[in-house]
């Protein structure tokens, strides 16, 4: 029998999931921004594909029912505390490391990760659209891995504001020190609301990180959603009692 799948969010990456899954043999039904969820036929999973500002109205609009091991979670800037404050326990999350654009390829910078009940049904819907994904089963490592992408997205949105056509070689070499300080305000604001050791992660983080942009080509970093990004991330050190100077800068661009 055929599971039924909702996709909430049909921009980009929530067109890429819809196809990996129907070509996986889900049914798939799409969900845009003005329909509701709670109208389906009870999903079996329900990818969240909206952007980051949307999550938490997108939670909402779930029914409780549906908040326990069906939902699918794959927005930039995630944490545990965004999906458990809505009542969401044991989702799957899916660490993103490919992006699309209209009329572009699909842009794959390393293998994504997944983790939870659906790691494997998702693993193998972005195989079949030829994308790589690798399945983790600890929370360790899916907290580390959310981390680092947070970190790197950051890290290189706001050195794109604060110095204006900086690119991927110049941020992991003459302006290393640029990198090594947005790493660690995005670390400490992320631990802080881990209630985890910042130097715990930090190291790693950083690793993770320089490693990523010396695979990269040599690009502009940054970006549209450079600005609301910043934003969030001056909100969330605020909230959480931490000072962040070159993120404040950012956002004032």
């Amino acid at each position: 029998v055929r599971q039924l799948a909702a996709v909430v969010g049909l921009g980009q990456l929530g067109r890429s999931f819809a196809e990996g899954l129907v070509m996986t043999s889900w049914v798939v039904a799409g969900v845009r921004r003005d329909e509701q969820v709670a109208s389906l036929d009870n999903p079996a999973l329900v990818v969240i594909a909206t952007g980051e500002d949307d999550l938490a109205g997108a939670l909402e609009s779930v029914p409780p029912a549906w908040r326990h091991g069906r939902l699918v979670l794959l927005q930039n800037e995630l944490l545990p505390d965004q999906w458990e404050r809505h009542g969401v326990d044991d989702p799957t999350v899916v660490v993103v490391w490919f992006s699309r654009k209209p009329h572009e390829p699909v842009r794959e910078l390393r293998p994504s990760v997944a983790w939870g009940p659906h790691a494997e049904a998702i693993a193998t819907a972005l195989g079949a659209i030829e994308l790589r994904c690798e399945v983790v089963t600890d929370r360790e490592s899916l907290i580390r891995a959310l981390v680092t992408k947070n970190t790197f997205i950051w890290a290189t949105n706001l050195a794109g504001l604060i110095e204006p056509g900086i690119t991927t070689s110049r941020l992991s070499g003459p302006d290393r020190d640029l990198l090594v300080a947005l790493t660690r305000e995005a670390v400490d604001v992320q631990a802080a609301i881990l209630r985890r050791d910042a130097d715990d992660l930090y190291d790693s983080c950083l690793r993770e990180v320089e490693a990523q942009l010396r695979r990269e080509p040599d690009r502009p970093v940054g970006g549209r959603q450079a600005p609301r990004r910043a934003a969030r991330l001056v909100a969330l050190a605020a909230a959480h009692h931490c000072s962040v100077p070159l993120a404040t800068r950012a956002a004032s661009r």
